[in-house]
């Protein structure tokens, strides 16, 4: 990599970074490129030509995050643990890999409960978020089930939606309430969803 394209990828890594501590700390809303420019220490038309908009800089900020999950949690849908409350849990857990095992919660708080999201951009990363969370699991439960792993007669749209409301909430639980760990919530929501999965075992 030449000087230049290291200096061009620090400038950029400058500029979301600050802007992740803005929509953080005053809202996607109230945050402008000019604050974005002062505080990453560029010129306005710095942030315009690398990103164009705030809606871009949000899309650098989440959707390389989900594309890992999506490539960890295929590795478990591919090959996923005999215990089918175990495989579940391990693909769930697969989900704090967005922002760096939920490291940012002000961040997330910001993108997932603004107005309740008015911002459209916003609502665009949150369904984004949860259609492939969704989909994620229901894919998982088709293996199992196609295993023999969970009954044959389980209505899988139901379940994934069960197993998808357990996530959520923990989701929810996380991003509005500070005192309690990352750990703590994630170690919840798996002994949650192991527990969930007794009854719909294959005796």
């Amino acid at each position: 990599m030449s000087v230049w394209d290291r200096q061009r990828q620090a400038r950029k890594k400058e500029i979301l970074k600050a802007a992740e501590y803005l929509f953080g700390e005053v809202g996607y809303s109230q945050t402008t490129i000019e604050a974005i420019a002062e505080r990453a220490g560029v010129g306005i038309a710095t942030v315009y030509k690398y990103f164009g908009n705030k809606a871009r800089i949000v899309d650098e900020l989440i959707l390389p995050d989900l594309e890992k999950v999506a490539a960890n949690v295929k590795k478990i849908i591919s090959n996923p643990p005999k215990d089918p409350g175990l495989a579940m849990a391990e693909l769930v857990d697969k989900y704090r890999l967005l922002k760096d095992n939920w490291s940012n919660r002000k961040l997330l708080r910001a993108f997932s409960l603004t107005g309740v999201c008015t911002e459209e951009v916003l609502n665009a990363v949150v369904e984004k978020t949860d259609t492939q969370a969704q989909t994620h699991i229901r894919d998982l439960l088709l293996v199992l089930r196609a295993k023999g792993r969970i009954r044959a007669n389980i209505d899988i749209d139901d379940l994934a939606m069960i197993v998808f409301s357990v996530l959520n909430q923990h989701y929810f639980t996380f991003i509005t309430h500070d005192d309690i760990p990352t750990e703590k919530i994630f170690a919840d929501m798996a002994r949650r969803i192991r527990l969930l999965f007794e009854p719909w075992k294959e005796l």
